[in-house]
């Protein structure tokens, strides 16, 4: 099926069709195994319930996006790529750059493990009824090496500190971790920076190490 809409002077198409696994699309008549599962999207595991490989396709429930997604980032590694559909305030954050107001713990756990593109924006037309939000759909593609699920626990730890606290110095914010100023006079991180200063890479090597 098929949708049409238009902003600023332009028209977008957007075409959805079922496809196999390789990518051909299967006719309306044609057999589909098709698996309805009514229950908890946060509870339910899609990398042990669907075979390799899988590509996860979601417009999903603004409320619990967030959420959703964290669970998912931990598993990027069972996905070849994940196409999801956000309230455009949320994408904002998960594409934000370091040195913005966006920029947060969901930035630095999805650009660890992802490489994330946006792949179009829908106005509040493109929906019934239409909602007051404007929404964002990004491209999700796992990258050939994803620190290990204890890691990004860590970094989720350590993310949590330094961005409850953003306007303080890692040396505030960090204050619990043991041996801090070792490690970052070690890893060339200035112990004055705050959170938002700091690259993915960064939160990763204090995780690490």
């Amino acid at each position: 099926w098929s949708f049409q809409y238009e902003e600023a002077s332009e028209t977008y198409s957007l075409f959805f069709a079922l496809c196999d696994g390789a990518g051909r699309n299967i006719s309306a008549d044609a057999q589909v195994d098709v698996r309805i599962v009514n229950g908890d999207a946060l509870a339910f595991d899609l990398s042990r319930e669907i075979e390799a490989p899988r590509q996860l396709v979601s417009n999903l429930p603004y409320n619990v996006s967030v959420p959703l997604l964290t669970g998912w980032l931990k598993q990027a590694g069972s996905y070849r790529a994940m196409t999801l559909m956000f309230q455009k305030e949320v994408a904002e954050r998960i594409t934000a750059p370091t040195r913005c107001k966006d920029y947060g713990r969901l930035s630095v756990l999805a650009q660890l493990t992802c490489g994330v593109a946006k792949l179009l924006e829908l106005p509040p037309e493109c929906f019934t009824p239409a909602p007051k939000i404007r929404s964002t759909v990004l491209l999700f593609t796992p990258k050939t090496e994803i620190p290990a699920a204890e890691t990004l626990a860590k970094v989720e730890k350590i993310t949590s500190l330094a961005f409850g606290q953003r306007r303080k110095m890692l040396r505030q914010s960090l204050k619990t971790m043991p041996d801090l100023l070792d490690k970052c006079r070690h890893l060339g991180i200035e112990p004055t920076a705050r959170a938002e200063e700091l690259p993915p890479e960064a939160f990763l090597q204090l995780a690490e190490n």
